[in-house]
């Protein structure tokens, strides 16, 4: 039988219907009721999003489970069974040790905060009542001793199950390690590599895995699409995984192949889609001392080298991205004109509105006349206000407002302290970018960090 967008659209509603049905309507509030499965695999619940932030930051939970066992009772409840809830604690905690970027432009940055996971714990919740609703094995799933029916499901539609497969690979599992090793080693088994599994092994503490992944990664066998999905993923989890793959890489001369070099341009960071041959072994060498060396990284950051800067900002990164924030900000407070624009370059793909906007700021309020560095951390000043303003859209009970309702409502109004401390440094900043508008010139004027870093890496290669 052949499956269909319908036929999987279709066996979505029935998880839904499932997951509601489990549902103690009791005992959910309106933020809980949105946290419930949804037929959109990629609506998350911005209230809920905001309140488990809140929570976070003011102190009321310090980890993800103590905020699920608070808050969200009901919704464990309803999306995990009761012999897994120890296991979906456990994954919720691991989640600080994981990269918190995602994306093709991303950096390998960690934190150990957990308000960047708060919306992976949701989808975490939904994918294990996607897992009870497919059967409850996640090994059968991964091999196929399933209905062909959920397989063709769980490998079509969206199942985010890494962290489901790293706690139960940490928590000893053996059948599903004996599966991983069944489909890594197997013939002709590389059609079921994908990302997830990939990640769940990089997000565990798996050294037997991360081997075995390592050899993977050799295999004369592999075809090039397989080895980009390993590269292009191992630094998704653990320090320890990736490193270990790293050099994997490195004692093998892999970056070789082009697959490598796009993987090791997303995690640095330095990344021109037509020029893959900037991505040297010179380049793989600084970076691997950067992350293994502190002391060597600390010279780089003393250098006027642009990518000797930016292997060991995101060096920094890849183990705390606080440190690589106070690094970047020494920098501009003493650092040189290029040394302080390198910053703008890493500070830019960090993703985190509220991380990016602290560099951003301080170069606004300390070097208002410099239109030239303003110009390249402006675009990270305030880059969360535009997620912030089409939360007002949000619907009470989902969905989002539209002109084509012809409803007439009242205004939602966001608060100076929901993007500045307080209105009087949202007036000074006001008052600082009236006056850099004032010197813009009438013909605009534009620089780009991007451009600036890509000549600092064609001298230096």
């Amino acid at each position: 039988m052949s499956y269909t967008y319908e036929t999987r659209r279709e066996l979505t509603k029935k998880w839904v219907a499932f997951a509601k049905a489990k549902a103690d309507k009791k005992k959910f509030d309106e933020i809980a009721t949105k946290m419930l499965p949804d037929v959109s695999a990629y609506y998350i619940p911005q209230t809920a999003v905001k309140k488990m932030r809140e929570l976070l930051q003011n102190g009321t939970y310090g980890t993800l489970s103590e905020l699920y066992r608070g808050e969200f009772p009901a919704v464990v409840e309803a999306c995990v069974p009761k012999e897994m809830q120890d296991e979906f604690y456990y994954a919720l905690d691991e989640m600080n040790c994981y990269q918190m970027t995602k994306g093709w432009y991303r950096r390998s940055v960690r934190s150990g905060s957990y308000e960047p996971f708060v919306e992976k714990s949701v989808r975490l919740v939904r994918a294990f009542s996607k897992l009870e609703f497919y059967g409850g094995d996640l090994a059968d799933i991964l091999t196929g001793n399933v209905d062909p029916e959920i397989y063709d499901h769980a490998r079509c539609e969206v199942f985010d199950y890494d962290a489901i497969l790293a706690a139960q690979i940490d928590r000893g599992n053996r059948k599903i390690v004996e599966a991983l090793k069944d489909i890594l080693l197997g013939e002709g088994n590389t059609a079921m590599i994908s990302h997830e599994m990939i990640r769940g092994i990089v997000m565990s503490k798996s050294e037997e895995l991360y081997e075995l992944l390592g050899k993977f990664l050799l295999a004369a066998r592999l075809q090039e699409g397989a080895r980009q999905a390993v590269c292009e993923t191992m630094d998704a989890g653990r320090p320890e995984a990736f490193l270990h793959l790293f050099s994997v890489i490195e004692e093998n001369n892999l970056v070789r192949y082009s697959s490598v070099k796009r993987a090791v341009s997303t995690w640095i960071g330095i990344f021109n889609e037509n020029s893959m041959d900037r991505i040297t072994d010179k380049l793989m060498r600084l970076m691997g001392q950067c992350v293994r060396d502190g002391a060597f990284c600390e010279e780089q950051l003393a250098t006027n080298d642009s990518v000797a800067i930016s292997c060991a900002l995101w060096a920094k990164g890849f183990y705390d991205a606080d440190d690589a924030i106070e690094a970047m900000q020494q920098l501009i407070r003493t650092g040189t004109k290029n040394q302080k624009i390198t910053a703008s370059y890493f500070n830019a793909s960090l993703q985190r509105p509220e991380l990016k906007n602290q560099a951003a700021m301080q170069v606004i309020k300390e070097y208002p006349d410099q239109m030239e560095l303003v110009a390249c951390f402006m675009p990270a000043f305030m880059s969360g206000a535009g997620a912030m303003f089409y939360s007002l859209l949000e619907k009470e009970d989902g969905g989002y407002f539209s002109i084509y309702d012809k409803e007439v409502r009242k205004p939602k109004i966001i608060g100076t302290e929901e993007m500045f401390e307080s209105r009087d440094e949202a007036r000074q900043m006001y008052d600082l970018l009236k006056g850099i508008l004032e010197q813009v010139p009438k013909k605009g004027f534009v620089k780009d960090p991007y451009f600036s870093m890509v000549s600092c890496v064609d001298e230096s290669f």
